[in-house]
């Protein structure tokens, strides 16, 4: 769903002094014409020395910065401009539901495709504009936001105090929030109780808790994430960091499940739980959201899809250019004498699976919480072009050939689970 992003930054010239702000755009910008220069203009995609604009008749003068940034928004809006346009582009987005509402606060439960805020591409056809065209929602404050691809719970404040008060409690990491989320692979034994993830992103630090609600065959899990901060893309970075990224993420994938299981019609990650005090009453509330339709009515098939699998005892899934698959989870723990050249080992192991005959590509990831008690350390993803590719590995029943003739001999032990190499 997510589209591409284009940003653009340029300096007005003294040949531009006195042109109209659309001229500029149009002769400096060669993917926009007049006329859309003037759409971008009016869905608020143009800033002139840091400040939104909208007036296409502005005039320049020299040094004045342009900022354009040229993407979805762009792409969806109705190609005229005014008000009845944009009352166009509003009436094709997803509808949203509100949870609750009072004098202080609202609770939406926002679909997947629905921006939560405005943004540089746009501030028109987002969650807070629309709640603000309300006659009874004049001032929206947005204290979070949830992906464009993230449906669910979040809270935005409808007054200063209510507003003031909720972003300290979420800079304080006192507000509950838990997803439901599908990720690629099977949880070990010992990921099925609640771990917490500790890694660091952007350099600052960030922790999300992960239990397994429910294993989806042997190809994905349901879980809740509970989040303890509240990075951007947290629950979807740590997801891909201990090697079971979110199905249907573009950006961190793989965004469809092996064996025969459709991939998801949209990133499978719900924001399922919301509570908190009431920020001026004081009152508990907890709000829950059930997991959407399309998202439902896909796990559902995927249950009886991933079943089917597991009796059949093959994995596989379609390539990009339409041929067949195979797609294999390699789990290792590393010798204790080798746990410190993690990254080391990591990058090796990877290199190794990638150079081997057959395979199409290789993934490995590392938990963040390797433990003692962790079942394993490194879980690689392997793909190949099909499962006569696979068969030269198939030869040693206790599955230690990757290990024994192609891996770092500083791995200890390889449980190559699902990973079809014995028959």
């Amino acid at each position: 769903m997510a589209q591409g992003k284009q940003k653009v930054r340029f300096e007005v010239l003294p040949a531009d002094a006195g042109r109209r702000l659309d001229q500029v755009l149009a002769a400096r910008i060669p993917q926009l014409s007049r006329r859309k220069a003037r759409v971008l203009l009016d869905i608020g995609g143009v800033f002139v020395d840091r400040k939104r604009v909208k007036v296409a008749s502005r005039t320049m003068r020299p040094g004045q910065i342009i900022e354009v940034t040229l993407g979805g928004a762009l792409e969806r809006a109705n190609k005229s401009v005014g008000r009845s346009a944009r009352r166009r582009d509003a009436s094709v987005l997803p509808a949203f539901t509100i949870a609750h509402e009072d004098d202080d606060i609202v609770v939406v439960d926002k679909p997947c495709g629905l921006i939560t805020a405005p943004t540089p591409e746009s501030d028109r056809g987002n969650l807070a504009d629309l709640l603000r065209q309300r006659a009874s929602s004049p001032t929206i404050h947005v204290v979070h936001r949830l992906d464009l691809e993230t449906s669910g719970l979040l809270i935005l404040a409808k007054t200063a105090t209510a507003n003031r008060i909720l972003s300290e409690w979420f800079r304080e990491h006192a507000i509950e929030r838990e997803y439901i989320a599908v990720v690629a692979g099977p949880l070990g034994r010992s990921e099925a109780g609640e771990r917490a993830i500790r890694v660091a992103i952007s350099g600052r630090p960030a922790i999300t808790h992960v239990r397994l609600i429910e294993p989806v065959g042997d190809v994905a899990s349901v879980i809740r994430a509970r989040l303890e901060t509240g990075r951007t893309h947290q629950i979807r970075i740590h997801c891909h960091h201990i090697g079971h990224p979110v199905l249907g993420d573009p950006r961190y994938g793989p965004s469809r499940p092996g064996g025969r299981i459709a991939p998801p019609p949209r990133l499978a990650l719900h924001a399922a739980t919301l509570g908190l005090p009431h920020p001026t009453s004081g009152q508990a509330m907890r709000f829950d959201s059930p997991l959407p339709s399309d998202l439902a009515q896909w796990l559902a098939a995927a249950r009886a899809a991933a079943t089917e699998n597991l009796a059949r005892g093959v994995q596989s899934r379609p390539s990009h250019d339409g041929e067949t698959m195979v797609e294999r989870y390699v789990f290792m723990r590393l010798d204790k004498e080798y746990t410190d050249s993690r990254q080391e080992i990591v990058a090796h192991t990877q290199e190794v699976l990638r150079a081997l005959p057959g395979v199409v590509s290789a993934h490995v990831g590392t938990p963040a919480d390797s433990h003692a008690e962790s079942a394993w350390d490194l879980c690689a993803v392997v793909r190949f072009d099909s499962l006569d590719d696979v068969e030269p590995y198939r030869v040693h029943p206790d599955h230690r050939r990757l290990v024994d003739e192609y891996l770092s001999p500083r791995i200890q032990v390889v449980k190559a689970w699902n990973f079809d190499i014995k028959t």
